[in-house]
């Protein structure tokens, strides 16, 4: 029997107890101008399910509620995006070539941990081209962890800037989330900030705890590239939208291209919960202070500068698409 298929009321109800109690997103989504609505709509796939209704389509209905990419069960994304006349054909790989005399392609399908290595390599084959443009290709980019892209970051860096820091909500389940996630990591710096931040929200339970605002600086500017391009489209979530905003803060010499973002980056860090039928529930801990400040991103996603006036290509794998050479000859 599938997983879905053996969910069952207290599958719905620990879900619905995750979300009230752990979720970074509910304070700010659930107010007292919507609150007996959300009530409502609550206990009515609740009763759905005693009346014989499925439990999993209960439970993903109530999630998606949200409207949040990070607050979702194993892989079913719970916002409704149009991701329509992307083919099968559109599946990116690592690339990085030149596209004419002038211009490197870096082509980074994700921000994986696993490819921190090939983020390095191809930074080092584009300081060997000697072209004066690059473009970075961020299509189809899911995320990953934020410092698996920061040498492309460096690359680009021309002027220090601050950008809009997150908080983290306090309550004992995250922080014993956050514990794990410090148990398990072997990275040593982000060990010791993990064991300082649960200590700081143990001071704090029940509140939001983090930087209003972070600063980005570098040691050296490089002398290229001269112009950068990063191509975005509806495909592009989480950390791969937090690299196009930290690189609008630091590079002067940045043009986004392409289509809106998917808009999953307003609740983050997401912690992950095993459900009683086998299924995990992910749910974001923290919350950007951009949410606060009434810019929150998650509705439009982030606006290209220049969108690109072509059809999705009908093939994106590590070629050199028409949306690469229409950006080239941008560059120019």
């Amino acid at each position: 029997m599938k997983l879905a298929e053996k969910a069952g009321i207290v599958d719905y109800d620990r879900a619905v107890y995750v979300v009230e109690h752990n979720y970074a997103g509910f304070t700010m989504k659930v107010t007292d101008s919507n609150r007996n609505l959300y009530i409502h709509w609550r206990d009515s796939l609740r009763q759905d399910i005693l009346n014989g209704g499925n439990a999993f389509d209960a439970t993903l209905t109530y999630v998606r509620m949200f409207d949040d990419v990070h607050l979702n069960i194993i892989s079913w994304n719970s916002k409704a995006t149009d991701f329509s006349g992307y083919t099968r054909e559109y599946t990116p790989r690592f690339t990085a070539r030149n596209v004419d005399d002038s211009t490197f392609l870096i082509r980074a399908k994700s921000f994986g941990t696993e490819y921190v290595d090939t983020i390095k390599k191809y930074v080092k084959l584009y300081q060997q081209s000697g072209c004066p443009n690059l473009i970075v290709d961020i299509r189809a980019n899911g995320g990953g962890l934020d410092y698996v892209y920061k040498p492309l970051l460096r690359l680009i860096y021309d002027r220090k800037g601050s950008a809009d820091g997150v908080a983290y909500y306090s309550t004992p389940d995250n922080i014993a989330m956050l514990k794990l996630f410090g148990e398990e990591t072997a990275d040593i710096s982000l060990k010791k900030w993990l064991e300082q931040l649960c200590k700081k929200l143990e001071r704090h339970p029940g509140e939001f705890v983090g930087d209003s605002i972070y600063t980005i600086e570098y040691d050296s500017i490089h002398t290229y590239p001269r112009k950068v391009g990063i191509i975005t489209d509806v495909l592009v979530g989480s950390s791969a939208e937090q690299f196009v905003i930290e690189a609008k803060i630091i590079c002067s010499r940045l043009t986004v291209y392409g289509r809106n973002t998917i808009g999953g980056l307003d609740y983050s860090n997401p912690g992950q919960v095993l459900l009683p039928c086998g299924l995990t529930l992910r749910y974001p801990m923290s919350c950007s202070f951009r949410v606060r400040k009434g810019r929150g991103i998650d509705d439009t996603g982030i606006i290209p500068d220049v969108p690109v006036p072509l059809p999705i290509p009908s093939e994106l794998t590590d070629n050199l698409d028409e949306w690469t050479l229409w950006v080239a000859r941008e560059l120019h």
